[in-house]
C-alpha cells in the first residue's frame, strides 16, 4: 500500500490563459506557493488567483491550483532552505506559464517568506527575490502583503495534507 495518498495535479495552463485573455486589462492576477511537511513527505500546493474586473469594481475571482508531493529532506540542516526555495521555484514556474498572456494587467508573485530576522523563513529572502527578479523580471510580495502564498496557497496545503 503507498503511503502517498494526495493526489499530484498540474495546472490548465490552456484554461488559465483562457480566462484570463478574456478578462478585462484591469483584471489581477496573483501566483503563490506554500508547503507543509507531514508523514515523510512535503506537500506543495501553488495557486494561480485570477481576481476579475469589469472595468467597473472587482466582479469575483477564480482560483487554480497544483499540488505536488517530494520526500521530506527535513534532517539535513539545509533543508527549510530547500524547502522554501522550491516554493519559490514551482511559483516562479507557475508564474512563467502565463505572463506573456497576464500582459500588463496586475500580476504579483507571492512568497509566504518573512522579511524579519526573527523568523526562520528569513534565510532565503536575499535567494528568493534574485531569482524572481532574476526569472521574471519584478520584485515578489513577501510577508505580510503575500495574501496568494500566506493564506490561499496555505488554505490548500493544509486541507491536501489531511489525507497523508
Amino acid at each position: 500500500m503507498s503511503c502517498r495518498r494526495v493526489k499530484e495535479t498540474d495546472f490548465d495552463y490552456d484554461a488559465i490563459r483562457k480566462l484570463i485573455s478574456e478578462s478585462s486589462k484591469e483584471t489581477a492576477v496573483y501566483v503563490g506557493c506554500d508547503s507543509i511537511r507531514k508523514r515523510g513527505k512535503v506537500v506543495f500546493v501553488t495557486v494561480i488567483i485570477v481576481h476579475m474586473h469589469n472595468g467597473l469594481s472587482y466582479v469575483g475571482g477564480k482560483l487554480f491550483k497544483s499540488v505536488k508531493v517530494q520526500p521530506n529532506y527535513e534532517k539535513s540542516p539545509k533543508a527549510l532552505r530547500l524547502r522554501l526555495m522550491n516554493e519559490v521555484y514551482y511559483a516562479s514556474e507557475a508564474a512563467m506559464n502565463i505572463v506573456e498572456t497576464v500582459g500588463t494587467r496586475p500580476f504579483e508573485l507571492h512568497l509566504d517568506i518573512n522579511p524579519s530576522p526573527l523568523y526562520n523563513s528569513n534565510v532565503v529572502v536575499k535567494e528568493a527575490i534574485g531569482y524572481v527578479l532574476g526569472t521574471l523580471g519584478f520584485a515578489p510580495k513577501l510577508k505580510p502583503d503575500s495574501f496568494a502564498a500566506s493564506i490561499a496557497s496555505d488554505r490548500y496545503v493544509r486541507k491536501v495534507s489531511n489525507v497523508l
